[in-house]
């Protein structure tokens, strides 16, 4: 285990999202460790709830301090050394121990549970809306039970096998029974998306470009590959097609022909109302004036023609 790549990613609680590095002479951790400790915003926490720290040639451990409760993926231990992938528990706050060089866990894309981090255990674990003792409770209503499970073959190849869900579980938009993941891989369940990274910073980076994508970007159903001249670029992927911040999208077009279209069918409309209007009240002056004023239609002479 390299100490300089191996840290913490806080998975739930008020500091969600947070990296936590590890100094080579270890810290305490908790509510109020001190200058050089961990601090975590958790009221439940002791001020030192545990302590992290490194032992030569045996990797990261953690020790409980005064007592105090600290669960190892689910088990309360007094001391215990971590592996990557271990899950943390501690009052509300949750850490997972993750290893910059190794894709071994997931974040949640898209779903209720945005922004997540979900571990897996060297044993593997069960994702689903209610799972086995051990497992990741995935809160989407469209989930099942027990969706799918995630392990490890051959060391470090993470696997995933469908639990016969009745929303199958797809990777890469494919149904899948058994695959082996890889980096980027997006697993899709029910209306949950979640994502293979390596660590958290490349999960948070992607976050921020999918979202600026769906800002910039549109998709129209239906349309084919195009080339736009003036180097704008559309790509289109499953019958969609994107375009480019910088140009007038599809959407901006549309709302601009709905709006000259309707000025046009309002000005058509008026100038027919005023026609048929002057109309109406010429024909009714000429009409209680006697026959005599209605107006003389003339013909034009037809030019005659000889064979």
């Amino acid at each position: 285990m390299n100490i300089d790549t191996i840290h913490l990613i806080v998975d739930k609680g008020l500091d969600s999202g947070r990296e936590i590095h590890i100094p080579p002479q270890g810290a305490g951790m908790g509510s109020a460790p001190g200058e050089d400790g961990i601090s975590l915003h958790d009221a439940g926490l002791s001020p030192v709830q545990c302590r992290l720290f490194f032992r030569e040639g045996d990797g990261l451990w953690l020790e409980c301090v005064d007592g105090a409760s600290v669960a190892v993926n689910g088990q309360l231990v007094e001391r215990a050394r971590l592996y990557i992938n271990d899950h943390i528990e501690m009052a509300s706050t949750a850490l997972l121990v993750v290893n910059d060089e190794r894709p071994v866990h997931l974040v949640i894309e898209n779903g209720p549970q945005r922004g997540r981090h979900i571990g897996v255990p060297p044993g593997g674990i069960e994702l689903g809306r209610v799972p086995d003792a051990d497992g990741v409770v995935i809160n989407d209503p469209t989930v099942s039970r027990s969706q799918c499970r995630l392990y490890f073959r051959s060391g470090n190849e993470l696997w995933i096998e469908d639990l016969g869900a009745a929303n199958q579980t797809l990777v890469n938009h494919t149904p899948v029974t058994m695959r082996r993941l890889n980096l980027n891989d997006h697993i899709l369940l029910g209306s949950t998306d979640l994502m293979v990274v390596d660590d958290g910073s490349k999960a948070k980076h992607s976050r921020v470009e999918r979202i600026a994508a769906r800002v910039n970007e549109e998709e129209v159903p239906g349309y084919e590959e195009e080339t736009v001249p003036e180097g704008t670029t559309r790509r289109a992927r499953a019958g969609t097609i994107r375009i480019k911040s910088g140009t007038i999208t599809n959407t901006e077009r549309r709302k601009r022909t709905d709006w000259t279209g309707l000025v046009i069918k309002v000005v058509l409309l008026l100038a027919l109302a005023y026609a048929g209007l002057k109309g109406y009240h010429y024909l009714k002056g000429a009409g209680s004036a006697g026959e005599d004023h209605l107006p003389e239609i003339v013909l034009p002479d037809l030019p005659e023609f000889h064979e």
